[in-house]
């Protein structure tokens, strides 16, 4: 299995029998594939709103998924409690 990035075109081979066991599913349901090349930096590279990047993927490899009903709830609370925060500690000064 030849696996692409979506945003350089770099291929990495991997063997069908590690691939099938371990990132398939993943890799059928990904929008965007990136490599571990400096050029492929995902602060470099928008992510659309409503999806999620997924790190540490076949040594160094992301790919970007739409986000699940759960992970879009844990999203926003993290913001809430960011903006707590913030505000608390802008009333502490």
């Amino acid at each position: 299995m030849i696996v692409r990035c979506s945003h350089c075109g770099h291929e990495q081979f991997v063997k069908d029998h590690k691939f099938d066991r371990h990132y398939r599913a993943e890799y059928e349901t990904a929008i965007l594939v990136f490599c571990d090349r400096r050029c492929c930096d995902s602060s470099q590279v928008p992510i659309p709103r409503g999806y999620i990047k997924l790190g540490m993927w076949l040594g160094g490899w992301s790919l970007v998924r739409l986000m699940t009903t759960e992970e879009y709830k844990a999203m926003k609370r993290t913001k809430r409690i960011l903006e707590a925060g913030l505000a608390q500690m802008d009333t502490e000064d």
